[in-house]
């Protein structure tokens, strides 16, 4: 029997059944940590930032605010996102003199975005994003995301990012087909596209 603390890799591989299952269990869990590390593509970090932003918003109006969290129902992904986001909303609520009001809306069920002032669109959300940016210009909604195509491609006003830096996006064009204006200090820390 090969000793643990001095013998290789394949030394240790080779040192029996027990010890292949035990290395077998210590690989499983770090490749799990990994992939679940990376499922949840909207930070806390990001949320932050999000709501942080939402506060630099000229019209946003003081008290609630109908808050939706737009997800594809049939990509587990997504929902498992739209549930990180409406976890951390209903625990922070706040930007700046509103108070966000969180609820799911599956990307399928857009009209039900009547009401909503902000909506946050969750990760792999993409198939319904031409779909969301005609639903919130008509409804005059501010859509933010993690997901940067959504601010590239139109289909969100602001995008945020934490990592590896702070990055604000608004999309310009976004902005100005649902009516969305910033403060001036607010446009000197973002970059606009």
């Amino acid at each position: 029997m090969t000793d643990a603390t001095t013998g290789t890799f394949s030394d240790l591989y080779r040192g029996g059944r027990p010890m292949r299952q035990a290395l077998s269990l210590v690989f499983s869990l770090v490749l799990g940590t990994c992939l679940a590390s990376q499922a949840l593509a909207t930070s806390e970090k990001d949320l932050q930032v999000a709501t942080r932003a939402l506060s630099f918003v000229s019209d946003l109006p003081p008290g609630s605010l109908d808050t939706a969290i737009i997800y594809d129902a049939g990509n587990g992904a997504s929902k498992s996102d739209a549930d990180a986001i409406f976890a951390f909303l209903t625990a922070n609520p706040a930007a700046g003199k509103s108070k966000l009001v969180p609820r799911l809306l599956p990307a399928g069920d857009l009209s039900a975005l009547a009401g909503a002032k902000i909506a946050f669109v969750a990760d792999q959300t993409t198939a319904f994003l031409p779909a969301i940016a005609a639903e919130a210009k008509s409804k005059a909604v501010i859509t933010v995301s993690s997901d940067r195509a959504c601010v590239e491609g139109g289909a969100c006003v602001v995008g945020v990012s934490s990592a590896p830096r702070v990055e604000i996006l608004v999309n310009k064009a976004a902005a100005e087909a649902t009516g969305t204006s910033f403060g001036s200090a607010f446009l000197m820390l973002i970059k606009e596209i």
